[in-house]
């Protein structure tokens, strides 16, 4: 399957982009990259990145759901490729509030995990 998606990069970047600049298209956006999590994070896919973060940035009404898992996407694409962790560590620490505020006991635990696993790199 990744590498079905590798091979469709172009078409996904696409759909992404325009998503991202559609006025309404901000919830759509952070979908597919939530949903592109594992492809995005062992692709090394940094580029994702700032468009996913700008797009959070102007997001003001998605839920916190869709925040807290596109928070933890970013730290982990962020986590593959960055040296300094305090930003995808944040970013965990972020959707980890977030989590809690959602009462979702597989995402606060997801949240946890992302967040300890980042520790736990930083300390190598």
């Amino acid at each position: 399957m990744l590498r079905r998606l590798g091979l469709e990069w172009d078409n996904i970047w696409a759909t992404f982009s325009h998503l991202a600049t559609e006025p309404d298209g901000s919830e759509a956006a952070l979908r597919l990259g939530t949903a592109l999590d594992r492809f995005l994070w062992s692709r090394g896919r940094v580029e994702m990145v700032p468009v996913i973060r700008a797009v959070l940035d102007d997001g003001d009404r998605l839920p916190p759901e869709l925040r807290a898992r596109t928070l933890l996407t970013v730290a982990r694409i962020m986590d593959s490729s960055w040296d300094d962790l305090s930003v995808p560590l944040a970013l965990c620490e972020q959707a980890l509030r977030l989590a809690r505020i959602c009462d979702d006991p597989r995402l606060l635990a997801y949240a946890a995990g992302a967040t300890g696993c980042l520790l736990c790199h930083g300390r190598r």
